[in-house]
């Protein structure tokens, strides 16, 4: 009896693993010579990120500082950096900024 639950919950276990794999989203499914960066379903060209970058650097720098985002964040052993700004702030596929 045991040996069949232990056979049945083993197979049981590689049907649900099988089944619970997420796909990987990768650039291999872009074509050559497209640079940017993808998130879950959403391209985000290089230019646009690069558009972005800048907006956030004018609105950290010379913006109203009530505002939530752009936000600066500290974390010198998550990129081994010790004197750069980390700034983090969201980029949506419509295009309309936060």
């Amino acid at each position: 009896m045991w040996i069949k639950f232990g056979v049945f919950l083993t197979i049981f276990g590689l049907i649900h693993l099988i089944k619970c794999i997420d796909i990987a989203y990768s650039d291999v499914y872009l074509p050559d010579g497209t640079n940017g960066f993808v998130c879950q379903l959403h391209f985000y060209p290089i230019d646009r990120v690069r558009e972005e970058a800048k907006k956030v650097i004018e609105l950290f720098f010379f913006g109203n500082y009530n505002r939530r985002f752009p936000a600066s964040f500290e974390d010198t052993q998550l990129f081994n950096v010790k004197s750069d700004i980390l700034l983090s702030w969201p980029i949506f596929p419509s295009g309309v900024p936060y």
